[in-house]
């Protein structure tokens, strides 16, 4: 249990960069999804995080900052800080 709050703490401190294909004013020519921030953790923190687990209501359109939750564990989540930039 203290494993998985270490570890939701961790990925909740850092912001993590996705790079994707824009077009004018900062949208993207496809999406965000969570598969795509599933690697971007695994890349970017070391961590396997199930895109099941993360919790994205609907898939990213724009440039931009955003919190998105992912359950790590029962009751513990961890509310990651995704970057979504212009490649």
């Amino acid at each position: 249990h203290d494993h998985f709050q270490a570890i939701a703490d961790k990925l909740s401190a850092q912001e993590f960069t996705v790079s994707a294909d824009t077009g004018e004013e900062g949208k993207l020519f496809g999406a965000v999804t969570a598969a795509d921030i599933a690697k971007a953790v695994k890349q970017q923190s070391d961590f396997e995080l199930d895109r099941k687990k993360i919790e994205l209501e609907a898939p990213i359109k724009i440039v931009g900052e955003y919190s998105v939750k992912a359950k790590l564990f029962q009751d513990i989540s961890a509310t990651l800080k995704i970057k979504v930039a212009a490649k």
